[in-house]
C-alpha cells in the first residue's frame, strides 16, 4: 500500500483504508518510514475521533497505532488521555444494538475495564451476561447447537481468548471443556 503524501490525503480515506494503512505501517520494517507514517496516522485519527461521532472501530484503530507496532514503545500521556477519552465516551454513549458483532463488543468490553475502572463491576456484569447466555445454550461435546460452525469457533476463540476472566470458578467448566474438545 503506498502511503497518502498528506494530512489532506489522509482524510480522503475510508475508516476501513486508514485502519490498512496502520496495519501496513505497523509492519514497516524501515523504521524513520514507520515512525512518519505512524504519527500522521495518529494525527488523522485523533482527528476523527475529535470531529465525529464516535465509533468503536476508529478506538481499536487508535489502540493499534498506540500499541500495534513496536511492544517496546509507550504511548505518550497525551496519547493515553486521548484512548481513555474514546473509550469512555463510546462505553458511556453506547448501544448495544449498534454493535452488529458480539465478539467486537466483547473485546471492546475487555479494553472498558482497563479504561473505565469506575465502570468496573457493571462492565463485569455485562460481560458476564453475554456468557451466561452462551454457556446455557452449550451441550459439551457438541458446541452451541443454535449457530453454525463458524459461529461456534468464534464463540470458542472468544471465550479462551478471555481465560484470565474466565478463571472465575462458574466458568472453570466451560473453559475445561472447551480446551479438551
Amino acid at each position: 500500500m503506498k502511503f497518502p503524501a498528506d494530512q489532506q490525503q489522509l482524510r480522503t480515506l475510508s475508516d476501513n483504508d486508514l485502519r490498512l494503512a496502520v496495519e501496513t505501517a505497523n509492519a514497516c520494517r524501515d523504521q524513520t518510514e514507520a515512525d512518519t507514517t505512524l504519527s500522521a496516522l495518529y494525527s488523522e485519527t485523533e482527528r476523527r475521533i475529535s470531529c465525529s461521532p464516535l465509533d468503536v472501530e476508529t478506538v481499536f484503530t487508535l489502540y493499534e497505532l498506540l500499541y500495534g507496532g513496536d511492544e517496546l514503545s509507550t504511548p505518550s500521556e497525551k496519547q493515553l488521555a486521548t484512548l481513555s477519552h474514546a473509550v469512555a465516551s463510546i462505553y458511556h454513549n453506547r448501544d448495544r444494538a449498534t454493535f452488529a458483532d458480539v465478539h467486537r463488543y466483547i473485546a471492546f468490553l475487555f479494553m472498558a475495564l482497563l479504561y473505565v475502572p469506575d465502570k468496573k463491576a457493571e462492565i463485569e456484569y455485562e460481560i458476564s451476561h453475554i456468557f451466561d447466555t452462551w454457556m446455557a445454550a452449550y451441550i459439551p461435546g457438541t458446541g452451541w447447537p443454535d449457530t453454525d460452525s463458524a459461529e461456534t469457533r468464534r464463540r470458542s476463540s472468544t471465550l479462551l481468548a478471555s481465560e484470565a476472566y474466565l478463571s472465575y470458578p462458574r466458568y472453570l467448566s466451560a473453559r475445561t471443556a472447551l480446551t479438551t474438545q
